[in-house]
């Protein structure tokens, strides 16, 4: 078993090298909003809309491209490693909370990836270079603490595999995700435990209809 972690271990490490030797010769700027002026686009979905191929194509930053496209990016390079992986999305449980009672129309959240090795899961965030896990529960409901601050302000909603990540393209979709852990369904079906945290941050709902708008060019996926 040790040898088999120690080699499953190298091999994410090895894909997180390569991703991040990709993101060191981006293209600038590397600000988001800069970024799309950058290239004239003015779709707030944008960053969504990057497949893995054309994060990779298009040298686009990681602080452009945000968690989704860096797990995307994470699991296309994966492959070539034989990696067996999926995506973990988490709600941050103050903004789920906030959506759920009417507060706010939008939910914020995190993607981080899960690794099975020898039948058992690791969940790790590809944000950061060097690997380390998380101490995470898959099923939905669970609470983990993603940013390693001592909080457990982080839901898991869903667990998807890496070869649906693409299906991830714009922000309603990935609302749905965050609220009821299936990528059709925008309702509050998971029921989490009572977890008492101050409520710090209400997003303004002024782009909604244009966050939930898909790409038209992608049919098949909205």
């Amino acid at each position: 078993m040790v040898y088999i972690m120690d080699i499953e271990k190298h091999k994410i490490q090895l894909t997180l090298d390569e991703m991040n030797e990709m993101f060191r010769h981006a293209i600038e700027p590397r600000n988001r909003m800069e970024y799309y002026k950058y290239i004239k686009a003015s779709d707030v979905n944008y960053f969504l809309q990057f497949s893995a191929d054309e994060i990779e194509s298009n040298k686009v930053p990681a602080s452009v491209a945000g968690c989704t496209g860096i797990v995307k990016l994470f699991c296309k390079l994966a492959r070539g490693y034989k990696l067996d992986c999926s995506v973990v999305c988490m709600a941050r449980y103050d903004s789920w909370k906030n959506s759920k009672n009417g507060i706010s129309g939008v939910i914020s959240g995190h993607q981080v990836i899960s690794v099975n090795i020898d039948g058992k899961d690791y969940v790790f965030d590809p944000v950061h270079s060097k690997l380390a896990f998380i101490d995470c529960d898959l099923k939905p409901g669970s609470f983990c603490d993603v940013m390693d601050k001592g909080n457990l302000n982080y839901m898991v909603t869903a667990v998807i595999p890496r070869d649906k990540i693409e299906s991830i393209n714009c922000y309603g979709r990935l609302h749905n995700l965050y609220a009821s852990g299936n990528i059709n369904n925008p309702n509050f079906t998971i029921k989490p435990r009572l977890f008492n945290r101050a409520i710090k941050r209400i997003y303004g709902t002024h782009q909604i209809k244009q966050l939930y708008l898909c790409d038209k060019n992608r049919t098949d996926f909205c």
